[in-house]
């Protein structure tokens, strides 16, 4: 599958700790700065099934996709412009709305997350049959991020260089900063502690 924006992934899938709250993250996010407007496409050729605001996700698009031994969909949510309606059929990488913030709900249909991105789902089914029921993955289906060979990502065909260049830098920043100091019995550099992941799950404001 195709990558649906040329962003890199800002969080990934499963579970996370956000402002201290741990929860699961049931999809994909894709950030940079300037996303604001930058094309959606389509991961797969399919059809459209769903165009409109979906709670937790405000304007959002799902995709089915024909698959052995049954469908997949695919969503993307938090969008700004839609270029495509329900029963469309679209080809792979083809633009279908462009990213925004939108978090709207019927209820609130004006509601925004705080900073523009895409969320990205895998599906099995839909509509699921729960909140984060029905989902899996996307990250091993799609082709790896290659425009800027210098951004860290957390992706299955990333992971070893991502691991070992935060590896070698933490090292060198070690060697920089605690190295130097004159080691004393029971003097230890502190161990760095948990950090919140950045973006959103999909489900609470940003």
């Amino acid at each position: 599958m195709q990558r649906p924006t040329d962003a890199p992934i800002s969080s990934p899938y499963g579970w996370r700790t956000i402002r201290g709250n741990r929860n699961f993250h049931s999809g994909i996010d894709f950030a940079r700065r300037g996303i604001q407007g930058a094309p959606v496409n389509a991961a797969a050729a399919g059809s459209v099934v769903s165009v409109g605001l979906i709670n937790r996700y405000g304007t959002a698009i799902v995709l089915r996709h024909e698959a052995t031994p049954a469908p997949l969909f695919t969503l993307y949510g938090h969008l700004d412009r839609v270029w495509v309606a329900p029963g469309e059929t679209v080809r792979e990488g083809q633009q279908i709305a462009t990213v925004g913030n939108s978090a709207g709900t019927r209820e609130d249909p004006t509601a925004t997350t705080e900073r523009p991105h895409l969320h990205h789902e895998m599906l099995t089914r839909w509509p699921p049959r729960g909140i984060d029921l029905d989902r899996i993955d996307p990250t091993p289906y799609l082709a790896p991020y290659t425009r800027d060979a210098s951004v860290i990502e957390l992706s299955p065909t990333a992971a070893g260089l991502s691991v070992g260049g935060l590896l070698a830098l933490g090292l060198l920043y070690w060697y920089s900063t605690q190295g130097k100091k004159k080691r004393r019995p029971g003097y230890y550099p502190a161990a760095a502690g948990p950090t919140d992941a950045a973006g959103d799950n999909g489900h609470f404001r940003e």
